[in-house]
């Protein structure tokens, strides 16, 4: 896949080798991004389960501290294409539509294990403060590791990377645990 040239130059900026911890990451995907509208923060796992095995399978959702409001809005027209029906596990099947309406608008997303053992969560803005980043990270690392399934064998979480909507991705170490402030 051929690369624009922001994305091209952020790339050079750094060593997309290197392991970084979560706040220097964060840091740095503020740095690079280059864009004329707010891009998403988004992290993925590479996990270490199978999931073409139903019991490894890891899917719910989380409550990020760090309020997103408005951006949640967006779910419908990605939901539906997307396939990601609604689900009573997910809580989007409810018989309490509003309390599940303003749980969403204050920040609670979507997870699930797609066909290749990854797990993508957004987790803000890049015009949210660093502090807002690590303390949204910190929530859904808790949940990736809540939720690790007992038939997982293993090293669990073997990877974890950060990027801004169309920027490069920042390795995080995945041992790195956030300290709550």
């Amino acid at each position: 896949m051929k690369h624009g040239k922001k994305y091209v130059d952020a790339s050079r900026r750094f060593d997309k080798q290197r392991l970084h911890e979560p706040q220097e990451a964060f840091e740095l995907v503020k740095q690079l991004s280059q864009r004329n509208f707010d891009e998403t923060v988004e992290v993925a796992f590479r996990l270490g389960v199978d999931p073409r095995k139903a019991d490894q399978m890891l899917r719910g959702t989380v409550s990020l501290p760090a309020d997103m409001m408005g951006q949640v809005g967006k779910l419908g027209r990605v939901l539906g294409p997307r396939g990601l029906m609604p689900n009573p596990k997910t809580g989007t099947v409810t018989n309490d539509v509003g309390k599940t309406v303003a749980d969403f608008k204050g920040g609670k997303v979507e997870y699930r294990t797609d066909r290749h053992g990854n797990v993508h969560v957004p987790i803000g803005k890049v015009s949210f403060d660093v502090a807002a980043l690590l303390k949204n990270y910190g929530a859904v690392l808790e949940e990736i590791i809540r939720a690790k399934p007992a038939a997982a064998k293993g090293r669990y979480i073997k990877a974890v990377t950060t990027s801004s909507t169309m920027g490069p991705g920042v390795k995080i170490a995945p041992d790195a645990r956030v300290e709550a402030h």
